[in-house]
C-alpha cells in the first residue's frame, strides 16, 4: 500500500514575486522537488538573452563602456 497523500504549500520565486499553491504529495522531499521543477520551468520561460557584435556606440548605449 502506498503512503497517503499530505497537503503541502509549494512556493517559488523567479524574481517577479512569490507564487504559492497547495498540492498533495507523499513526502516533503517530493514536494520540494516539485517546487524546484516549477521554479525552473518558470525561470526558463522568462529567460531572455542575446549576443551582439561589439561597437563602441552600442557599448555606450547599453552602458557597459564609458564614452
Amino acid at each position: 500500500m502506498s503512503d497517503p497523500l499530505k497537503k503541502y504549500i509549494v512556493c517559488w520565486n523567479t524574481g517577479f514575486g512569490e507564487t504559492c499553491v497547495i498540492m498533495e504529495f507523499t513526502c516533503l522531499d517530493t514536494a520540494e522537488h516539485c517546487a524546484y521543477e516549477l521554479w525552473n520551468e518558470e525561470a526558463q520561460s522568462r529567460a531572455d538573452y542575446c549576443a551582439m557584435p561589439y561597437t563602441k556606440e552600442l557599448a555606450v548605449k547599453l552602458k557597459v563602456e564609458d564614452e
